[in-house]
């Protein structure tokens, strides 16, 4: 382990120096399961001469004098297995099972909630909006302003009215119709 502290004003250094500090501490201090479980076998090869090895807790156990082997060799399985559910491993193992059935559970709420939304909107206003075809030919289409007749953009007159031209002679109507005066001036007396 380093004991040269990193700069604490630069948080990346810091954060890698701790991890740096957490693997050596777990490599140096992580238990060797293979040789946990070949002493455990051993020891309760010696152990099965003296007899049968009573469960931890139960009443034989208790009955057994301090200084039986066969009470330690009871308290041996089940310190084991505590040590194999606690090791790195399994630990990472568990935490992301937990981290998966909590996602699936935001999931499925979220999917409720979109069930629920989806079904108190009233749908039905979506068959009178215009379709793809209405929009495409919407689109396609011009309206006169002077009698409301549809007609197509590249057509240079209005079927209904005949108001149309080309944009000079749209401009020139435009400026016939501003400086034409539409109610007589009455000349006061």
């Amino acid at each position: 382990m380093s004991r040269v502290l990193p700069d604490p004003t630069v948080l990346d250094s810091v954060r890698a120096w701790l991890l740096a500090q957490a693997r050596a501490w777990r490599a140096e201090h992580a238990p060797d399961m293979a040789a946990v479980s070949c002493w455990r076998a051993r020891f309760l090869a010696t152990i099965a001469a003296a007899g049968p090895v009573p469960a931890l807790g139960s009443p034989a156990w208790v009955a057994l004098p301090d200084t039986d082997p066969r009470k330690t060799a009871a308290a041996v399985g089940p310190a084991v297995a505590y040590l194999i559910d606690n090791t790195q491993a399994v630990i990472e193992s568990r935490l992301r099972g937990e981290l998966a059935a909590i996602d699936h559970a935001v999931v499925a709420r979220i999917r409720t909630a979109s069930w629920d939304l989806s079904g108190a909107q009233d749908w039905r206003h979506a068959a009178h909006c215009p379709s793809h075809a209405d929009l495409v030919r919407r689109r396609s289409q011009a309206v006169c302003v002077r009698c409301g007749a549809e007609h197509g953009f590249t057509d240079t007159h209005c079927p209904g009215c005949g108001r149309g031209g080309t944009p000079e002679q749209i401009r020139a109507e435009a400026t016939a119709s501003w400086t034409t005066p539409t109610v007589p001036h009455r000349r006061v007396a």
